[in-house]
């Protein structure tokens, strides 16, 4: 179903509806954003989306807009401790 996979390939591109932001986008280094996510069962997400602030235009991205999210699910380590982080590959706002 995933193939191929592996050293080489692409990494698979996921699509989740039904996704909310659940705090105001964080900015960093001025083009990059960090979104809070929360899915209609409850379950809660991070994702960074390289160069949002730019990519972002024309949408309202505020705490309970509701959003189509296109990720690849990668791993983030940082200080030892690694955690799923989510790497938006493009984002549809419902307003």
């Amino acid at each position: 179903m995933f193939e191929p996979f592996g050293a080489g390939n692409p990494k698979p591109v996921f699509v989740t509806r039904g996704l909310y932001l659940s705090g105001e986008p964080f900015v960093m280094k001025d083009k990059h954003l960090k979104l809070k996510l929360t899915s209609d069962a409850g379950y809660k997400f991070e994702a960074v989306w390289w160069d949002g602030v730019e990519r972002s235009k024309g949408q309202t991205l505020t705490a309970g807009t509701g959003i189509e999210l296109a990720y690849v699910a990668d791993a983030n380590s940082w200080q030892g401790n690694t955690r799923l982080q989510l790497v938006v590959q493009d984002l549809r706002a419902d307003n």
